[in-house]
């Protein structure tokens, strides 16, 4: 077997310009979108939701482990479950009090929870 040739600075170049000639009009790389991605998809929501870690840690473990915080719209914080069980878990927690310690957590921005099953 013969070894293959050890990449040069100019072999590299020509299939740069080999690609961007060849890419697609209005295509962008990942690297480009991929930042504003996550900074609007994750950190912005983690963000907005972080007041809510020490009450979430305080849940039993199986409600933390199959409920996820889905999002803050107009001021109805959303929560899926995977279980039937844990929301009908979830749903009791929050007429016995946590419902009124996530709002006060909050400071106003929570008015209401939803919670729902996401579907299979």
């Amino acid at each position: 077997m013969s070894a293959s040739p050890k990449p040069t600075v100019a072999s590299i170049k020509q299939v740069v310009r080999f690609r961007l000639a060849n890419q697609k009009p209005g295509t962008q790389p990942l690297g480009d979108i991929l930042p504003a991605w996550f900074a609007t998809e994750v950190l912005k929501p983690a963000r907005t939701m972080d007041f809510l870690e020490p009450l979430w840690r305080d849940l039993p473990e199986p409600l933390r482990r199959t409920c996820r915080l889905k999002g803050i719209h107009r001021s109805i914080l959303t929560i899926h479950c995977d279980q039937s069980t844990a929301r009908s878990e979830l749903e009791r927690l929050l007429r016995n009090g946590l419902l009124a310690q996530i709002q006060a957590a909050s400071h106003g921005r929570v008015k209401k929870v939803k919670t729902s099953l996401k579907r299979q």
